[in-house]
C-alpha cells in the first residue's frame, strides 16, 4: 500500500514532533512558487509542527546511533534542535576514521518549532515505590502465615 503526497497533507496529526530519519525524507523536487516538495513538506501540511528529515542517503548503523541519542537527549529535557546537535557531536566523539565523514552524521536537520518536548509518564516513582513496599508486606505476611 502506497500513501501519496496529497494523502499526508489532508491528514490532521495531533502530535509535537515527527521524525522521518529514512533517506532523503526532506528531499523533493522544487516547484516554482511552492518550495521543495517532499514527505516533510506533507508532514507540514498536515499540522506537524517540529519535522527531523534527512537530505540524503542515510547510513543505517550511524542514524540508529545518532536517533538513540537524539531521544535520550529529548528524554532529558533539551529544546529539539539543542538535542539533535548534541546527538550528533556525541556521535562524531565516538566515530572512527571513514565514519565521522559528514556524509554519516550530517543529513539530519530540524525543521519547524525547537521547543522541548513535554513528556508525559504513566504514574510515578513513587507510585511503584508504594506498590513495592505494600506488595513486599503482603508476601511477607502470607510467608509468615503459611510458616505458622
Amino acid at each position: 500500500n502506497l500513501v501519496y503526497y496529497y494523502e499526508l497533507s489532508h491528514l490532521k496529526m495531533p502530535v509535537d514532533l515527527v521524525v522521518l530519519s529514512a533517506c532523503e525524507t526532506g528531499y523533493g523536487k522544487f516547484q516554482q512558487g511552492e518550495g521543495v516538495m517532499s514527505i516533510a513538506r506533507a508532514f507540514m501540511y498536515a499540522g506537524t509542527p517540529s519535522l527531523v528529515v534527512s537530505l540524503w542517503q542515510v547510513n543505517d548503523a550511524s542514524t540508529a546511533m545518532i536517533m538513540t541519542r537524539f531521544y535520550e537527549q529529548l528524554a532529558a529535557g533539551q529544546p529539539k534542535d539543542v538535542a539533535l546537535r548534541q546527538a550528533k557531536l556525541d556521535y562524531l566523539k565516538r566515530a572512527e576514521g571513514i565514519a565521522a565523514h559528514p556524509a554519516f552524521w550530517s543529513p539530519f536537520i530540524m525543521m519547524g518549532n525547537t521547543a522541548p518536548l513535554s513528556i508525559k509518564t504513566k504514574g510515578g516513582t513513587m507510585l511503584w515505590a508504594i506498590v513495592g513496599i505494600i506488595a513486599v508486606f503482603v508476601l511477607g505476611g502470607g510467608f509468615a502465615i503459611s510458616r505458622r
